[in-house]
């Protein structure tokens, strides 16, 4: 199984994850050869489609952060915090693994494509939101490890989802933050007030 490669990867370099096949052509990266022959690229984002994460590092970073929307950035954003306990996400070159036949533009549904651009553009969704977690990771307003959004209850068989009360409060963050957030044409965070934040709790 085609899985198997990737766990085989995980299991036995440690100090790699995510790990997966590339299906983004765009993501660009380093090529190398392992001891034992094996090529696999360095890269800034394994994307979300196919990786392989490792319970050692799943407990230090948690889950994937749900507060983007529909198609957004949080496989970049999980590449981005496994980079800063030390991990390296890798894509895994293994010949016949993996034959991706692209899109045929005639095929593509509308709709879809609305939702993509309306969420990468939304001030909660897309890139801002992006680089506000980002900063906020930094600066140790939230932990590098993430917990739910909505958690799983399996009821009568089928699974339904509920807001994750603890949760709120990086809901609450981000509320408050994009209404003072503006972005540079280079994508940095030119302004950001946090004084909003900074009150005591009793204040909010």
């Amino acid at each position: 199984m085609q899985n198997s490669r990737l766990e085989k990867l995980a299991i036995d370099n440690p100090c790699f994850g995510p790990v997966g096949y590339q299906l983004c052509s765009w993501h660009t990266g380093t090529l190398k050869t392992l001891a034992d022959g094996t090529l696999v690229k360095e890269v800034n984002c394994c994307n979300g489609a196919c990786a392989c994460i490792s319970r050692d590092l799943h407990a230090k970073l948690g889950f994937w952060n749900e507060g983007y929307g529909v198609y957004g950035y949080e496989d970049l954003e999980y590449s981005w915090r496994a980079k800063r306990v030390g991990s390296i996400p890798v894509y895994l070159l293994a010949e016949h693994a993996l034959v991706h036949h692209g899109k045929d533009p005639e095929q593509l549904d509308q709709d879809i494509e609305e939702i993509k651009k309306t969420s990468r553009t939304s001030a909660l969704h897309g890139t801002k939101a992006y680089l506000l977690f980002l900063f906020l990771f930094e600066q140790g307003l939230l932990p590098l490890k993430m917990g739910r959004k909505y958690l799983p209850e399996r009821v009568n068989g089928r699974y339904r989802f509920s807001f994750n009360p603890e949760y709120r409060k990086v809901q609450h963050l981000m509320n408050q933050l994009v209404k003072t957030v503006a972005i540079s044409q280079d994508g940095d965070i030119s302004r950001l007030d946090l004084r909003s934040w900074q009150k005591p709790r009793e204040d909010r």
